[in-house]
């Protein structure tokens, strides 16, 4: 059984239209179903050139690749325009959970975090679970 393919396309891998293209092609050599291969977007990424950006997510988007927001909190991000994007999953990054058991800080933020992802309608990951602490 097939698992899934996650890339970590750099910024400026984002705003050139040839993504789309090279993802087509490797979609197509591999025969790989493009639900499995997931694009790991960081905030920054996605803001130095929203509209670019927008455009390429969306296009890759329509071909049912997903697009997940990577290392959310960490980075500049504007809400208001990365509500309308392509999305279907957010990263907590590590920073906020490896202290979670011990730093309330971080709990609170993790809270948030979910809160508005789940009131967006999007899955989360948290990255570097570790202990039973922070899974909980």
């Amino acid at each position: 059984m097939f698992q899934k393919i996650a890339v970590n396309p750099s910024a400026r891998q984002l705003i050139q239209l040839t993504l789309i293209t090279k993802s087509d092609r490797i979609l197509e050599r591999t025969d790989i179903n493009p639900k499995y291969l997931e694009l790991e977007i960081t905030e920054t990424a996605i803001m130095l050139n929203f509209d670019i950006t927008y455009n390429v997510l969306t296009l890759l988007s329509e071909r049912d690749i997903r697009i997940y927001v990577d290392d959310l909190g960490t980075g500049y991000a504007d809400f208001n325009y990365q509500k309308n994007f392509p999305v279907k999953s957010l990263k907590i990054d590590r920073s906020f959970v490896h202290d979670l058991a011990s730093a309330p800080s971080d709990r609170g933020i993790d809270k948030a975090l979910l809160a508005m992802a789940h009131g967006l309608n999007l899955s989360t990951i948290a990255e570097a679970i570790e202990i039973p602490a922070q899974l909980q």
